[in-house]
């Protein structure tokens, strides 16, 4: 209780362990995925188990009123002697939420869904995404100046794409994506407030896929920012160009840089944006060196979503 109350030490690229095992993140991280797995291992395999499972840990968390979660995170990543939470820590909604995302959407089209339970979690995420835009405990997150910010946009924008929203997201597509292009990039494709951290080659590759998962989304509205590039050349694209050209990193790095990550991200880019040459030998060279894109799970998902 008396430890809970010191000023807790910022070191940045540290995860402390003691907050993760007295936190809700491990929990909320498990669902997400549990949802994702049930709802792939459903639709692949068409096992009604692996749906009921899926609805079961669904209800648990967004629908039974004994146990449901608020739609609120006002007091994630809660820090003693800073702050009590809210704010910056929006940002650990945004990968377990869009895993879940990602299984209801499957989960769908089961026998074990239901119209009261369908009901439940469209009235629980049109309150969380009120809650992330409206609440001063969350708004700063959207108002953050590095990967924070454009992490909480692609929260946004993947519960408005949830909602059936086109025209919301493709407002703050429009308006918000190109702006934080043109503020967080460098004409070298460089991003100089990640790369002076502790793991500089993990946050811009973190920062360039929140990015490219904005423009997925914002794409289903017909809206192209895949192709969107300052006068002096900011643009997704010269972001990606930057991680292949600088092999090895002579930035500050911790941890080994993940090429496997920069494969995918250029792999995801060609895919979606179209051919480019200059990134395809890019590509071909990581290649060469043995690197792969690790991430089965996203191929699995693929051309599963559209605006409904």
């Amino acid at each position: 209780e008396g430890a809970s109350q010191e000023k807790w030490i910022h070191r940045d690229g540290e995860i402390s362990a003691a907050a993760m095992e007295a936190g809700d993140f491990p929990a909320w991280s498990e669902m997400g995925r549990t949802v994702e797995t049930m709802g792939l291992a459903w639709f692949y395999s068409q096992e009604p188990a692996y749906a009921e499972r899926g609805v079961d840990w669904l209800t648990t968390w967004f629908s039974d009123s004994a146990t449901r979660m608020h739609p609120r995170f006002r007091y994630s990543a809660s820090a003693p002697g800073y702050h009590d939470g809210g704010r910056i820590g929006l940002i650990e909604a945004v990968e377990p939420l869009s895993a879940c995302l990602n299984g209801i959407v499957l989960l769908r089209g089961s026998a074990a869904w239901s119209d009261a339970l369908n009901q439940a979690i469209n009235e629980w995420m049109d309150a969380f995404l009120r809650w992330t835009t409206t609440n001063p405990n969350a708004t700063p997150a959207l108002e953050h100046p590095n990967n924070i910010g454009t992490w909480t946009e692609v929260l946004v924008a993947r519960l408005n794409l949830f909602l059936a929203r086109p025209e919301a997201i493709r407002e703050r597509a429009a308006i918000h994506l190109p702006a934080r292009i043109a503020a967080h990039l460098e004409p070298d494709g460089s991003q100089p407030p990640e790369l002076v951290r502790t793991l500089s080659h993990h946050y811009c590759c973190y920062h360039l896929q929140a990015f490219q998962r904005w423009a997925e989304i914002a794409s289903l509205t017909e809206t192209d920012c895949w192709q969107f590039a300052t006068p002096d050349g900011r643009s997704i694209r010269q972001g990606l160009r930057f991680l292949v050209e600088h092999h090895p990193w002579p930035f500050p790095n911790i941890k080994e840089p993940d090429l496997g990550k920069v494969a995918e991200l250029v792999e995801h880019y060609l895919l979606h944006a179209g051919p480019d040459e200059a990134l395809r030998r890019d590509l071909e060279g990581l290649y060469r060196l043995g690197v792969r894109n690790a991430d089965s799970r996203r191929r699995l998902l693929a051309g599963r979503f559209s605006l409904e």
